[in-house]
Parts: structure tokens; C-alpha cells; sequence
């Protein structure tokens, strides 16, 4: 897999049955709850490219965006295809989060730089006059 050096392998992840927070690697298409041990799979919607995340027992899931239900993907015969793209949809939300991150940073920066830059001007004028 040819990542960007920039994103990271792993994402925070918070279980919706306990609320316990876990990295799980973006290339996992699911995960097991290191505190009450429930099984989760993240599933793509082919109607709105929404991503959820819910429970592996389930045999149908309702997309929570447009409310498709689609068959749970990981009980098909196509479910290699389909990871695939479910792999592709969280690198894609993961690296769209780290823009917004850059962004918001850069934004803070500058609302914290331009006050202390004027200071700095003013102090140096101060000394030349």
C-alpha cells in the first residue's frame, strides 16, 4: 500500500457500546473493543459513500445518511472487493480529518503570530526613534 508519509497508519476510534477510545489501523476493515469485547466492522454505503461503524453479528445494516439497508458485506461472496473499498473510504476520512487539523492549526498560528510580529515591530521602531 503507497501511503503518503503524512497519514498516519492508525486512527482514534471510540466503541459505541462502552465509549472506550482505541487505535485501530487504517487498513483494518474491523475491530474488537479492548474493553467490552464487542465486534465492530466499518461498512461503506454504495448509495451515499457514507461510512458507519456496526456491530459484526448484524446480517443487514441500515446506512445512517441515507437509511439503505444493505447486507452485511463481510457474509458475501464479494466481501474481498468490498473491504477494499471500505479501507479506501477510511484513508480518505482519515487524510480529509488531517487537512482540517493543518488547516485549523495554521489558522491558530496566525491569530497567535500577527499580534506578537506587530509588538515586535513596534518595539524595534521604539528603539530606532
Amino acid at each position: 500500500m503507497n501511503n503518503p508519509l503524512w497519514l498516519k497508519p492508525e486512527a482514534m476510534v471510540r466503541c459505541a457500546h462502552c465509549g472506550e477510545r482505541q487505535r485501530v489501523a487504517l487498513a483494518a476493515v474491523g475491530y474488537q473493543c479492548r474493553s467490552c469485547a464487542a465486534d465492530w466492522r466499518w461498512v461503506a454505503c454504495g448509495n451515499c459513500d457514507r461510512l458507519d461503524v456496526v456491530r459484526e453479528e448484524l446480517p443487514a445494516v441500515e446506512c445512517s445518511g441515507c437509511h439503505t439497508v444493505h447486507v452485511s458485506w463481510w457474509k458475501t461472496g464479494d466481501s474481498e472487493s468490498i473491504a477494499e473499498v471500505v479501507v479506501e473510504r477510511r484513508q480518505r476520512l482519515e487524510a480529509g480529518r488531517w487537512r482540517r487539523w493543518k488547516r485549523w492549526a495554521l489558522v491558530i498560528g496566525l491569530l497567535f503570530a500577527a499580534p506578537l510580529l506587530g509588538a515586535w515591530l513596534c518595539a524595534l521602531a521604539g528603539r530606532a526613534g
